[in-house]
């Protein structure tokens, strides 16, 4: 029987506004440079205790159960706090699979953040980032929000200032970009070691303004994924048609992203792509958004 308390989480989809490889590492994994920043799409958690741990999501293409990331989230922090209860957590699902938004990462840090209010947990920030870090490379930063830069696998997280609120028009082109592919696909093009300092500067400049967010918008996986999947440049092509502060696409993608100062200019461009029948959203960049609790009846 569960008890009387549940929270409802909510899970942010994240875009890369620089996305820099430096080269690969001993442990197989690749060493990077970006800078992350969270959108105000997001998909919604509910987390209820109860005696035993399940985990549910609503689109078939999204595993349920133990193959789900946020079920093995709330299974290492059963394990790791000694904690005896269970939890039933629900997931509604806004962000698509594969796209570069880290949705599933995001999930699982929601209910890590999730479980630490619903379970009473001591605050124990050791043992949370071992976590976060065994479950994937960008969940430390789901966890973390705001934006920031990342480093190493993406785990070395320093926060940055915000950026503005611009509006975000996100398109999602119907082809799925395998991870493992685009890293493989980038061995002759890595990106030289010494843009760590000038990453940072450049967006404490974008932040203040003495720069167009433009100059610094850049994937090293553009090229070669481009070159595979021509529809995904022709997706940034048509957004940047629009006018935005710039377009890039997200991660190692497929889901391309505009930044846009006015918003009838962004929904311009949503419209527009609507209409060509492709599958687009339209956001804000934002900041992290806190869990909500409410009492069950």
């Amino acid at each position: 029987m569960e008890h009387a308390l549940a929270m409802i989480v909510y899970a942010p989809a994240k875009i890369n506004l620089a996305l820099h490889v430096k080269g690969k590492r001993p442990d197989g994994f690749h060493d990077i440079e970006t800078v992350f920043v969270q959108v105000g799409l997001c998909d919604k958690i509910r987390i209820a205790r109860a005696n035993t741990l399940s985990v549910t999501a609503d689109r078939p293409e999204v595993p349920s159960g133990p193959e789900n990331l946020a079920y093995k989230a709330a299974a290492m922090m059963q394990r790791a706090f000694g904690v005896k209860t269970g939890a039933r957590i629900v997931i509604e699902k806004r962000i698509p699979a594969g796209g570069g938004l880290a949705g599933g990462s995001s999930d699982a840090a929601a209910v890590v953040k999730g479980l630490q209010k619903l379970w009473r947990l001591p605050p124990a920030p050791a043992r949370v980032r071992r976590i976060l870090r065994a479950l994937g490379s960008d969940v430390p930063y789901c966890y973390l929000g705001g934006c920031a830069l990342g480093r190493g696998r993406g785990e070395i997280l320093k926060p940055l200032p915000p950026f503005p609120r611009l509006y975000v028009v996100l398109v999602f082109p119907p082809v799925a970009v395998s991870t493992a592919w685009a890293y493989a696909a980038l061995k002759r093009n890595l990106t030289p070691h010494k843009l760590t300092i000038k990453l940072y500067r450049d967006c404490i400049s974008v932040v203040r303004g003495k720069r167009f967010i433009r100059e610094i918008l850049h994937n090293d996986f553009e090229q070669a994924v481009f070159e595979k999947y021509p529809v995904i440049r022709e997706v940034r092509q048509a957004l940047l048609a629009h006018g935005p502060e710039g377009a890039l696409m997200s991660g190692s993608g497929s889901t391309v992203f505009g930044l846009f100062a006015r918003r009838a200019a962004a929904q311009t461009a949503l419209s527009d792509f609507r209409k060509k029948g492709l599958r687009a959203e339209l956001t804000r960049l934002k900041r992290p958004q806190k869990a909500a609790l409410k009492k069950r009846t």
